[in-house]
């Protein structure tokens, strides 16, 4: 009686033990290989599968792994006096959203960004400059 007590208790636990073991366990994946090239935009380091960045292309976070998309958009801070839309016309350059001082610039479809960037940082009045970046469907800078 005892033996069959106890192959029953052992049972028992085995079954209780199946059934608390059925929670979803995931295993890392290691970055894809072709994400080859790194870059650092906004001060944070990512990778891309090229060397060109254009608007559209898919950046991935080195550190977490997310996956964001470049707007094809610079932010840029202007000097306090300056105003957006005469500076816009003044450089020939597409003014999307302006705020305080703070403004927007489209590149075209076909501009490598990080000649964009470097171009409206070189203009006398920009203070600063960074990447437009897709987070979740928002735009960030």
């Amino acid at each position: 009686m005892k033996k069959q007590l106890i192959a029953t208790v052992l049972l028992a636990c085995g079954i209780s033990a199946a059934s608390a073991s059925t929670t979803d366990v995931y295993e890392a994946q290691p970055l894809s290989s072709a994400l080859n090239h790194s870059v650092t935009l906004n001060g944070k380091h990512y990778l891309t599968t090229s060397e060109t960045l254009l608007s559209g292309t898919t950046i991935t976070d080195a550190k977490s792994g997310s996956t964001y998309i470049l707007t094809g958009e610079v932010v840029a801070e202007l000097e306090p006096l300056i105003d957006a839309r005469e500076f816009a016309a003044a450089h020939n350059l597409k003014l999307v959203y302006v705020r305080a001082n703070r403004a927007i610039f489209a590149a075209e479809a076909s501009a490598e960004l990080r000649e964009f960037k470097a171009y409206i940082a070189s203009l006398a009045g920009v203070t600063s400059t960074q990447f437009g970046i897709e987070i979740e469907g928002l735009e960030a800078e």
